[in-house]
C-alpha cells in the first residue's frame, strides 16, 4: 500500500467524500487483480468492512481505486486499506500490505440550541453527542417562545460545552440574549478563558442577537466552553445559542501566501501583483492592477478578485481593508459585484487604513454560484489596491432588510420602456472634489435630512451656482449634521457664485430645500445656519450605474437625461423613482440589473389627468384588470412596449396586451385625477420578465421613437386580409413609420405610427400617412394625418387592385 488520500481532509459528520487507496507494485511483474479493502478500524481488531475493489497493477506501477466513505457520528476514526487481503498473490515482502490513516469527523452544522425550550431542544452535556449545556436551570419566565423560553443561573455564568470543531474550519456563535423582569442585567460572552464581546445591555426588554467568528486558536484541541456572564450579581440569562461551520476564505492580498485564482482553489485574484513597500503584515501587503499594455487585464484601474461555490440559499458578506503607508495622496474606490455597484466606497487620506463591510447581492450569485469583486480606483487610470479580501457567510440576517435584483432585459436602440420595484441604494460621490477655493467665500452649517432620516455618514453636501459650477462641499461625518462648508464666489478666471445669486443645495446629488429660502451668495466671511432637507429619490446616475456607456438618452415623464460627456446642466430628468415609467435608448443588448430594497406591491402612485408614465410595483405578471381594478372608469387608454390597451367598454380585440409585467415601463392616459394601488397578492419571487404580448412573434421594421399616434380598424373586405397579413404604415418619404398584422374578420389592432426623433426616421406633424395591406395600397376611410398626441383613431383600410374571386351560381 502506497498511500491514503482523501476529497476532504477534514469531513464532517454525514459527509460523502472519496477515500482514494493508491496500490504499488515494485516488483519486476504484473499483479494480478486480488482484493484491496478499506476499513473502519483495524481488521484484525474489529474493524469493519467499508469496501472492496480488485485492481491489478503493472510491474513499477502504482494504480488508485477509489471508494466512498459516510461517517455517521463526529470522532476519531482510523482508515484501515489492506491489499491482497485473501493472500492471493505471491510477493517477497508482506509486511507492506497495511496502511492506515487518521481522520477526525466535525460536527454535522449546524448545532441549534432553544435555550430552556425542553431536553430534545436544550440537551445537557453528553460526551457521546459532543454538545450541551453544563448548568443552570430552565424556565419560560419570559415565555415560550424561542427568546422567551431561557436557561438561567445564580452563580451569574451559564454555560454550554461544544465539542468535535475542526482546526481547518471556520464557524460562527450565534446568541439570543433577553431579559423581561427589569432588572437591568449587562452580560459578555467569553470563550474558554477568552471574552470576546464588550458588555450587552439587556435593560431595554429587547432580543440580543449576536453572532461572533471564533478565532480558530479557541478550537485548536477540537472543543470550546461559551460561557454568557452577568457583571452586575443578578442571574445569567440565555435564550438562544447556535453553532455553525460557515463558509470563509480569507486572501492576504499581496502577501507571499496569496495564491492566484483557479477553479480548485474556488478563489483569489483575477489580475494585479503583489507588493510589500509599506511591510508584509497582512494589512500592510498589497495586490495592486498597475498600468501596463496587457488587454488581458484591462481596465487597470480596475482590480477583481473571483469567488465560486456560493450557494444561492445562503447570504454573504465581504471584509474588505485597504491602507495606504504613506505620502499624502487621497485614495477612492468604488465595489462592485459583478456589474452591482454596492454603494460602498473605499477611502485611505495620507497614511490611512479603510476598513469595509459589503452585502453581497443575491441577484449576483443566484443562477451561478460566481461573484467577481470589482474594486475601481476614481480619478486615475490605473493603480486599484486591496491590502486584505474575504469571503463570510452570514448566518444572523439583518430582519429589516432583505436585498433583492431585479434584472430588465434591454434591446439595443430603443426606446425601453421599463420601470423598477427595487430601491437601489444612493452612493454620494467618493470625495469632495471639483471646489476651487478664492478668497471670496461665505460659511453655511446646519441640518441635512434626506428622506425622513438624517443623513448619514459620509453622506455629500454640495453647494452650487446657478451655472452648475460646484462652490462648496462637506462630507457629513456626524449623522444629520454639515459644515462649516465654504462656499466660494468666482475671482479673476475662477467661476464661482457672484453675489446676489441664490445658492443651490444637493445631498448625495439629490436637490436639496434650504430653510430659510432663498439663501443668496454674498462675500461676507460670514457663518450662517442654513437647514437642508433632499427628497428620498434616486439619481439617475445611481439606477443606471451598470449601465454605464452603454445608453445614450433616458426619458422620463417631465425630461430628459444624457450621460456623459453631456453637459448636465440641460439635463431635465435628474432623479427617478418605483412606480415611474421610463424609455432607455440602449447601444447593445444588455440587462439592467437594480439591487437593493423592494418596494412595497401596494405603494400608492399619485396619476394627475391626462397622460402619467407609469411603473409597475407588484412581482408578478397580473390581468390588466386586475393590477388597474382600482382605478377602473378612471383611464381610458394604456400604451406599453407592446402595443395598447382600451378598458371595456371598448372593443377588447383592438388590443394588442392584456397584462402587465415587472420591468416594464407604460404610459396611461386618465380621464381624472386618482391614486393607484396595486393589488398586494402574493406574488413569486420570479424578478425576469417575459414578452407580455398575445400576438404571435412579427418583427416590425419601422424605427421605434417616443413620438406616435395610433390607427385601428377593419380592412374591407375582409377576404382581402386574410389573419397575419401585413400592414404597413409609410411616410411621404417612403419610410415604413409602423405596422401591425390583421386579426379575425379582417379586425387589424391598434396600429403605432411613429415620428421622425434624434436622427431616425419617421412622421412629422400634419403629414399624411399611406398604408399598404400585403404589399397593396390600401385606401383610408378617413383623415390619416399624423400628430404626436399619443391617442387612437378609427381608420378602416380597402386594398386596391387586388383580383376577388366570386363564387359561381350555376342555373
Amino acid at each position: 500500500m502506497a498511500a491514503i488520500t482523501l476529497s476532504d481532509d477534514e469531513p464532517t459528520a454525514g459527509e460523502t467524500i472519496t477515500v482514494t487507496l493508491t496500490l504499488r507494485n515494485d516488483g519486476q511483474t504484473a499483479a494480478a487483480a486480488s482484493a484491496l479493502a478499506l476499513y473502519d478500524g483495524n481488521p484484525d481488531a474489529d474493524g469493519v468492512l467499508v469496501a472492496e475493489g480488485f485492481p491489478g497493477v503493472a510491474p513499477i506501477a502504482e494504480t488508485d481505486i477509489s471508494f466512498m466513505w459516510t461517517p455517521a457520528a463526529p470522532g476519531s476514526y482510523r482508515l484501515f486499506a489492506r491489499a491482497d487481503r485473501a493472500h492471493q498473490i505471491n510477493e517477497y515482502d508482506e509486511g507492506n500490505n497495511d496502511a492506515w490513516r487518521d481522520v477526525y469527523v466535525g460536527f454535522a452544522s449546524p448545532l441549534l440550541i432553544d435555550s430552556g425550550g425542553g431536553e430534545a431542544y436544550d440537551p445537557a452535556y453528553d460526551p457521546a453527542s459532543g454538545f450541551g449545556y453544563l448548568n443552570g436551570e430552565a424556565n419560560t419566565f419570559c415565555g415560550a417562545g424561542s427568546h422567551g423560553s431561557q436557561r438561567n443561573d445564580w452563580s451569574g455564568q451559564v454555560q454550554y460545552r461544544f465539542d468535535h470543531l475542526l482546526p481547518g474550519h471556520f464557524y460562527h456563535l450565534d446568541l439570543t440574549l433577553y431579559e423581561c423582569d427589569g432588572l437591568g442585567r449587562q452580560e459578555r460572552v467569553r470563550i474558554d478563558d477568552n471574552i470576546i464581546s464588550d458588555p450587552i445591555d439587556l435593560s431595554d426588554l429587547a432580543p440580543h442577537r449576536l453572532s461572533f467568528r471564533l478565532d480558530p486558536a479557541f478550537y485548536a484541541d477540537r472543543s470550546i466552553v461559551v460561557s454568557i456572564e452577568e457583571l452586575f450579581g443578578n442571574d445569567a440569562v440565555v435564550s438562544e445559542i447556535n453553532l455553525y461551520d460557515i463558509d470563509y476564505r480569507y486572501a492576504d492580498a499581496g502577501g507571499s501566501t496569496e495564491m492566484d485564482y483557479s477553479a480548485e482553489r474556488t478563489f483569489g485574484p483575477l489580475d494585479g501583483v503583489k507588493q510589500t513597500t509599506w511591510g508584509t503584515l497582512p494589512y500592510q501587503s498589497r495586490r495592486i492592477d498597475l498600468g501596463d499594455s496587457n488587454p488581458d487585464d484591462d481596465p487597470d484601474n480596475e482590480l477583481r478578485y473571483r469567488f465560486d461555490g456560493l450557494q444561492p440559499n445562503k447570504r454573504y458578506q465581504l471584509l474588505i481593508t485597504v491602507y495606504q503607508g504613506s505620502g499624502v495622496a487621497t485614495v477612492q474606490q468604488t465595489v462592485a459585484v459583478d456589474n452591482v455597484d454596492t454603494g460602498v466606497v473605499l477611502e485611505v487620506i495620507g497614511v490611512d487604513r479603510d476598513d469595509k463591510v459589503v452585502d453581497v447581492p443575491v441577484g449576483t450569485y443566484a443562477s451561478d454560484g460566481t461573484i467577481t469583486v470589482r474594486i475601481t480606483r476614481l480619478n486615475a487610470t490605473a493603480g486599484a489596491f486591496v491590502n486584505e479580501i474575504a469571503l463570510e457567510e452570514l448566518t444572523l440576517l439583518p430582519e429589516q432588510v432583505t436585498q433583492v435584483t431585479q434584472s430588465m432585459d434591454l434591446h439595443a436602440g430603443g426606446p425601453n420602456w421599463f420601470s423598477f420595484n427595487v430601491k437601489p441604494p444612493v452612493r454620494p460621490a467618493a470625495a469632495c472634489t471639483g471646489v476651487t477655493a478664492t478668497s471670496a467665500f461665505t460659511s453655511i452649517y446646519g441640518d441635512a435630512i434626506l428622506g425622513s432620516a438624517a443623513a448619514p455618514v459620509g453622506s455629500l453636501v454640495e453647494a452650487y451656482s446657478p451655472a452648475g459650477v460646484k462652490a462648496g462641499c462637506f462630507k457629513v461625518t456626524d449623522e444629520g449634521l454639515y459644515g462649516y462648508m465654504r462656499v466660494y464666489g468666482a475671482e479673476g478666471v475662477t467661476p464661482g457664485l457672484n453675489p446676489g445669486d441664490p445658492i443651490v443645495f444637493k445631498i448625495n446629488g439629490i436637490i436639496a430645500a434650504p430653510t430659510p429660502y432663498p439663501i443668496i451668495w454674498q462675500n461676507d466671511k460670514a457663518i450662517r445656519q442654513v437647514n437642508l432637507a433632499a427628497a428620498d429619490v434616486i439619481p439617475v446616475e445611481t439606477l443606471l450605474a451598470p449601465l454605464a456607456g452603454a445608453y445614450t438618452k433616458l426619458q422620463c415623464e417631465n425630461g430628459t437625461y444624457l450621460p456623459p460627456p453631456a453637459d448636465p446642466r440641460f439635463n431635465t430628468c435628474t432623479t427617478v423613482a418605483a412606480g415611474q415609467g421610463y424609455l432607455l435608448w440602449a447601444t447593445s443588448a444588455s440587462a439592467l440589473a437594480v439591487t437593493g430594497t423592494r418596494v412595497a406591491a401596494d405603494q400608492p402612485i399619485s396619476l394627475h389627468a391626462g397622460y402619467n408614465w407609469l411603473g409597475y410595483l407588484p412581482t408578478c405578471e397580473l390581468a390588466v384588470t386586475t393590477a388597474l381594478t382600482g382605478i377602473a372608469g378612471k383611464y381610458d387608454l394604456l400604451h406599453s412596449e407592446a402595443g395598447t390597451y382600451r378598458p371595456p367598454p371598448a372593443n377588447p380585440a383592438y388590443n394588442n396586451f392584456n397584462t402587465m409585467a415587472p420591468g416594464r415601463g407604460y404610459m396611461i392616459h386618465m380621464t381624472e385625477a386618482a391614486t393607484l394601488t396595486y393589488p398586494a397578492t402574493g406574488c413569486g419571487a420570479a424578478l425576469r420578465v417575459t414578452e407580455e404580448t398575445t400576438a404571435a412573434a412579427f418583427v416590425c421594421p419601422a424605427a421605434a421613437t417616443s413620438r406616435f399616434t395610433h390607427f385601428y380598424g377593419q380592412v374591407t373586405p375582409a377576404e382581402a386580409a386574410p389573419p397575419g397579413a401585413t400592414i404597413l404604415a409609410y411616410s411621404p418619404r417612403g419610410e415604413i413609420v409602423g405596422c401591425g398584422q390583421v386579426g379575425e374578420g379582417g379586425l387589424y389592432p391598434y396600429l403605432r405610427v411613429y415620428g421622425a426623433e434624434d436622427g431616425q426616421p419617421g412622421m412629422q406633424p400634419n403629414e399624411g400617412v399611406r398604408f399598404t395591406v400585403n404589399n397593396l395600397p390600401a385606401v383610408a376611410s378617413a383623415d390619416a394625418t399624423w400628430q404626436n398626441d399619443w391617442d387612437v383613431h378609427p381608420l378602416d383600410l380597402t386594398p386596391v387592385g387586388m383580383k376577388l374571386h366570386l363564387p359561381l351560381t350555376e342555373r
